[in-house]
């Protein structure tokens, strides 16, 4: 008995000593959580801030971009009186000295001075979608065989040394905005005569054989840039580069925005093999859409 005592005794210092350590441990394990929660905590309000103060600063650039974008609306309409005023003086010298000199220096003002009308009218029109909540449209019945005839007699005109081709099948009959359309393809097939390959007429096709849509594609020689390709309908990003001019490379941005407020689509298709082709689906019936905003 007294053997069995002592035996018992005995083991209970290891007992304890098991409990302490465990709990020493616990102890150890909750200070360790508690420092990760203290840790997670500062991380958290550190991340809110920073939050924050990003919500803050993208406020206070789309401001900033509002602000120029309507500066830039208001410069070009401001800059519409003195431009007048330029191309009236440019008409005035012409009539009133007619020697060659006079005319080529007056021909040349008047040629800058349409030029950097086409650039107001183009400012105006990137305000308006990005500010002014859009392209507003006045529909009209409207045969777009007739238009893209049109366009075809003034650039050829133009462009003496290039061909263009047009192919009409079904009826181009549809209600649209005739000025917007004229200025669509006016700047498309102007594009494709600008890079198309010397010597290959550009095809315009249109296809109006379903009932509810017109389909026109304009097609040219040339490639476009694999890298423009995928930014060329962006605001002064893929136009610039495309067409290497002065303009202020909102053309096919513009295009798009024009088609897109028809409810209709554009894309463009481009490989040396096949050249460059713009596609267009417009509705025959108005459905004015908002503009996609870039």
């Amino acid at each position: 008995m007294e053997a069995a005592g002592r035996d018992h005794t005995s083991r209970v210092p290891a007992a304890s000593d098991a409990s302490r350590r465990e709990i020493a441990e616990l102890r150890q394990r909750a200070r360790a959580l508690e420092t990760e929660i203290a840790q997670r905590k500062e991380l958290e309000r550190a991340l809110r801030e920073a939050l924050v103060r990003e919500k803050e600063a993208r406020a206070e650039a789309e401001r900033s971009v509002r602000y120029n974008e309507m500066f830039a609306g208001m410069l070009g309409h401001d800059l519409r009186n003195p431009l007048s005023a330029i191309t009236t003086g440019a008409n005035y010298i012409a009539r009133l000295d007619p020697s060659q000199k006079s005319t080529k220096a007056a021909t040349r003002i008047l040629s800058s001075a349409e030029r950097m009308a086409r650039m107001i009218d183009q400012l105006l029109d990137f305000t308006r979608i990005r500010v002014g909540g859009g392209l507003a449209l006045a529909p009209s019945r409207l045969d777009l065989d007739e238009l893209l005839y049109k366009i075809k007699d003034e650039l050829e005109a133009s462009n003496p040394e290039r061909s263009i081709m047009i192919e009409v099948v079904g009826s181009a009959v549809g209600e649209w905005d005739r000025d917007r359309l004229l200025q669509v393809f006016s700047n498309l097939v102007g594009n494709a005569l600008h890079h198309g390959s010397e010597g290959v007429p550009v095809v315009i096709r249109c296809d109006g054989v379903a009932p509810d849509r017109v389909e026109v594609s304009i097609h040219n020689g040339g490639v476009v840039p694999a890298e423009v390709l995928p930014v060329i309908f962006e605001p002064f990003r893929g136009n610039t580069r495309y067409q290497r001019t002065r303009g202020l490379g909102l053309g096919l941005f513009i295009t798009q925005q024009i088609v897109v407020a028809h409810g209709g689509t554009i894309d463009v298709a481009s490989t040396r093999e096949r050249g460059t082709t713009f596609h267009l689906v417009l509705p025959r019936g108005a459905r004015p859409m908002p503009p996609a905003i870039h």
